[in-house]
């Protein structure tokens, strides 16, 4: 299977994400936030570190073997806990590639009717990881790993109750709907909203360089084990 959760999107300026969660953000947020919509590993998340608190925090955290972890398995969370500590992080949804053979095609992953999402994090100082778990429902059909959304209430019990069971959390990913977009999103140059588009609006019209790949289609580290 492919990396999961290696691309994510949040267009939402500063203030409106401030709205939306009755938060309030750090004045480095507030300087440099600015719409996402192809976020890449390495690059900064937005994310709630305290309850009602946003800040920015780069996405991976580097392990002793020099590697970038960008992602977390729940399954082993209790072991990396002892470093890290718990941080919520603000999406609008996540790209994930599908597999077909050697063709791997794009899809912009989110929740309908929300204007943004959170997803359980680990972080150490200014790195974050984002926590995944075995995908269930429409994610199910192109990747064995999905992030693990959390509803609103639950932001805070994640960021301050390490013992908090994971069962207990509401599984929003179940809402999760996938809808298949550019293979232009493959090149982290390219982020403005047209990598948001639906294929059948029409792909997209970009210089051919433009869909040059940095590597691989989907960048990231594999979830540590």
């Amino acid at each position: 299977m492919l990396t999961m959760c290696g691309r994510a999107t949040l267009p939402q300026p500063i203030d409106v994400v401030e709205g939306l969660l009755d938060a309030k953000a750090s004045l480095a947020a507030k300087e440099r936030w600015k719409p996402r919509y192809n976020i890449t590993p390495s690059q900064e998340l937005l994310v709630m570190h305290e309850p009602g608190q946003l800040e920015l925090m780069q996405w991976g955290l580097r392990r002793r073997d020099g590697a970038q972890q960008i992602n977390a398995r729940a399954e082993t969370l209790r072991a990396q806990q002892f470093q890290s500590k718990r941080c919520v992080v603000l999406l609008d949804g996540f790209y994930e590639w599908k597999r077909t053979g050697k063709v791997k095609t794009p899809y912009l992953v989110r929740i309908p009717g929300t204007e943004l999402f959170g997803v359980a994090a680990i972080y150490r100082g200014q790195n974050c990881a984002i926590v995944t778990v075995p995908a269930e429902g429409d994610v199910a059909e192109i990747h064995d790993r999905m992030p693990l959304a959390l509803s609103p209430e639950d932001y805070e019990k994640w960021i301050t109750d390490p013992s908090l069971p994971l069962t207990l959390l509401d599984k929003r990913g179940l809402n999760f709907r996938l809808t298949e977009v550019s293979k232009a999103v493959n090149s982290p140059a390219n982020d403005d909203p047209r990598v948001m588009e639906p294929v059948d609006e029409g792909e997209l019209e970009l210089p051919l360089e433009r869909y040059v790949r940095r590597n691989k289609d989907e960048p990231g580290s594999e979830d540590e084990k």
